[in-house]
């Protein structure tokens, strides 16, 4: 057998999504601790290894920081101009 022809059949094709779902084992798998992991195409996906106690989505917190920072600045410029 020529080395082409075993390189051809030892070659895995995936599809990207593939790839992605592969990806997400193996990270899941090193870093067990985290729920979401972050995915190449920008998405949140759960950790199939997680051992842990159930956060919140880190979107959600995100919002939540940002909520509490609009709040400030709004009190903050309603003191400012007196109100």
């Amino acid at each position: 057998m020529y080395v082409q022809e075993q390189e051809e059949q030892d070659f895995i094709r995936m599809s990207p999504y593939e790839f992605e779902a592969a990806a997400v084992q193996q990270e899941g798998a090193n870093r067990a601790s985290q729920r979401y992991l972050l995915t190449d195409f920008d998405t949140w996906v759960l950790n199939p290894f997680w051992d842990g106690i159930d956060p919140s989505h880190p979107e959600a917190v995100q919002q939540e920081l940002e909520e509490e920072y609009r709040e400030a600045v709004y009190l903050t410029e309603g003191e400012a101009n007196g109100i």
